[in-house]
């Protein structure tokens, strides 16, 4: 949706549903869990926007695989989370 805004097309409506649909299904059964998302922002912009993008990978991949439903969000919301740990890893670590 980013390249198509950048490139002057008109973004698809279609296309953003699915990711909303994912994101709210997921506040919606444990808010918590998107909380730690927002520590990671505060931590790391990288690493969100890196969350973020594996989340998006991560549903457009289930829906090409034909996953609907609770499928399709596990999926999105471990793309989501799968850095979640860096949190509590030391910036020196890192």
């Amino acid at each position: 949706m980013m390249s198509d805004v950048r490139l002057g097309n008109a973004v698809s409506l279609d296309d953003a549903e699915p990711v909303v649909e994912a994101i709210t299904g997921s506040v919606l059964r444990n808010g918590g869990a998107l909380m730690g998302l927002i520590g990671i922002k505060n931590k790391d912009d990288y690493t969100f926007l890196h969350s973020v993008s594996v989340c998006t990978l991560m549903i457009a991949f289930g829906r090409s695989l034909g996953l609907d439903g609770d499928e399709l969000r596990q999926g999105g919301i471990g793309g989501l989370l799968h850095d979640i740990g860096k949190m509590k890893v030391p910036d020196e670590v890192l």
